[in-house]
This record gives C-alpha cells, sequence and structure tokens, in this order.
C-alpha cells in the first residue's frame, strides 16, 4: 500500500510494499512515483485519474514496475483519490499486488498451445512447477465440468486434499455454487468462448474474489483470489 501526494511523491510506504520492490520507507519518501518505479510511458488514464481537476477517482490496471535491483515487476494496481476536507483531491492510495507469476504461466500456455506434442511434454513439468508457485489459487476445468488440474493454493482455499477434486465434477462437489454468480460467469466464458475478468460475492461464506476465466476448446482455466 502506497500513498502519493497531488504531485505523485510518495508520502507512505508499508512494509508490503519494502518487501515488493527492496526500498525502505526512508529511502523512498518525498520521491516520484513513477520515475522511482521507472513507469514509461505512464498509462494515460491514470495520469487523468491523479489529475486533481479530473472527475474521476479510481483507476484499476496491470503496470510493470521495478525492483531497486531493476528486474521488472508485473503488477496489478488499484489507484483511488484521497480528499480533502473540501473535497479536493489532495493525493492518491494504491494497493499493488505482484502477479509476475501468474504473467509467466499465461507465457507458457500461450507458447503451449503454439508447440508440438513432444515440445508439450518437455514443459510439462516446468508448467506444473509454475502453478505450483503462483500466489492464486489455480483451477482447470475440462468440458464436462471436471477438475483436470488444482493446485495447492486452490486445494488450501477448499479445504480439501488436490487428489479429493481431480477428476470430479464441479457443480456434483460443490451444487450451491450453481446459485451463485460464479457459475454464471464460467457459463458466459464457455458460451462466448471470450477470457472473463470479475469480482464475484460467494454468499455461503460472505467473501469476495477477483476471477480470471479462461475458456479454450478443451475446457476452462480459473485464477482466483480473494479481495474481502
Amino acid at each position: 500500500i502506497i500513498t502519493t501526494d497531488i504531485f505523485n511523491k510518495i508520502t507512505n510506504w508499508n512494509i508490503y510494499a519494502e518487501k515488493l520492490f527492496g526500498y525502505k520507507e526512508a529511502e523512498v519518501l518525498g520521491k516520484e512515483a513513477d520515475e522511482l518505479f521507472g513507469i514509461s510511458p505512464v498509462n494515460e488514464s491514470l495520469k487523468e485519474m491523479r489529475n486533481a481537476h479530473s472527475k474521476k477517482d479510481f483507476w484499476k490496471g496491470e503496470l510493470i514496475l521495478h525492483h531497486k535491483n531493476g528486474i521488472a515487476l508485473h503488477t496489478e494496481g488499484t489507484f483511488s483519490a484521497i480528499k480533502n476536507e473540501n473535497g479536493d483531491k489532495s493525493g492518491t492510495v494504491s494497493v499493488i499486488r505482484d502477479i509476475t507469476e501468474r504473467k509467466k504461466t499465461e507465457q507458457i500456455l500461450q507458447r503451449l498451445t503454439s508447440n508440438l506434442e513432444s515440445e508439450v511434454k518437455i514443459k510439462a513439468t516446468e508448467l506444473t512447477m509454475v502453478f505450483e508457485r503462483i500466489t492464486d489459487a489455480f483451477i482447470a476445468l475440462d468440458n464436462n465440468w471436471n477438475y483436470t488440474y488444482v493446485n495447492k493454493k486452490a486445494a488450501e482455499m477448499h479445504h480439501r486434499p488436490i487428489e479429493a477434486l481431480v477428476g470430479r465434477n464441479i457443480w456434483e462437489e460443490y451444487p450451491d455454487l450453481i446459485d451463485e454468480p460464479f457459475f454464471d460467469t464460467l457459463h458466459l466464458a464457455k458460451k462466448t468462448g471470450e477470457p472473463q475478468r470479475a469480482e464475484l460475492y460467494y454468499s455461503k461464506t460472505g467473501k469476495w474474489f477477483e476471477d480470471l476465466i479462461y475458456p479454450s476448446p478443451d475446457g476452462i482455466s480459473v485464477y482466483y483470489h480473494d479481495i474481502t
């Protein structure tokens, strides 16, 4: 979590920002955020949101930011305007999450779809290792809605061992999902063939999840994490 003033100078930097970017708060206070992160060019809609005279108060999207050591990080950020007692913008608060491993996974999936069968076998181990490293829960379903893959994070979130889910039908294992927005969103992705990105509420637990849903001719893949 990072806050900046109206000139995009950093005013607050929490411990997780230190872990993610390698800078201590004392090193970054007063620094211009875009210069520190090496953002070039800056997303135009984000610049508009920061503008003191803009009516836009919120922006969400992906950014490539840089660690202290120069390594590029794929991140997802939500930026909200901070307003003073007069209702004027006085700065921005941003919540930033590292999605580097997820982007690597997506790139590997794209490569796998265009490779020969022999290359797929070579990459299978690499792909499995990536799925286990990502911090998001990940599941893959076939065209009959049976689990074909469940990573450790997903198994932890469902409080079920991986082997208890793989091969099982998701709607039979979790029939309550049929009445939830998740059911409709998965079917929309399958029907249209278009990826879906959605924030979905699960009434049974009272939690919100962000889901990234990727349909394919062989089934559907879902990345999700708790954003409650």
